[in-house]
């Protein structure tokens, strides 16, 4: 069994010619043998979502990484480069 909590939200505003509405959610995944992320973006009525599951083994850095991701705005096309590039600094996988 899977357990999600929303553990971030980003609202953005609507600003005419400039953005539109949005909204960022960064939500913790508990799962049997790990932790994953989920990053889900919602604008116009329209949704995107990433999910990758069990790929922290700790709370901790599951919620680290969501803490990151929440702080720099990151959307969910972006989440597994974001995540390759921080394996490949780390010198492991993730």
């Amino acid at each position: 069994m899977t357990l999600i909590r929303e553990i971030y939200v980003r609202t953005f505003s609507d600003i005419a010619h400039l953005q539109h509405a949005k909204r960022l959610s960064y939500s913790l995944m508990i799962q049997p043998g790990g932790y994953g992320i989920r990053v889900t973006s919602m604008s116009r009525g329209a949704g995107c979502e990433e999910t990758v599951r069990n790929i922290f083994r700790t709370e901790s850095q599951a919620r680290n990484m969501l803490l990151f991701l929440y702080e720099n705005a990151v959307e969910p096309e972006q989440l597994l480069e974001i995540l390759d590039d921080v394996a490949a600094r780390e010198g492991e996988a993730i």
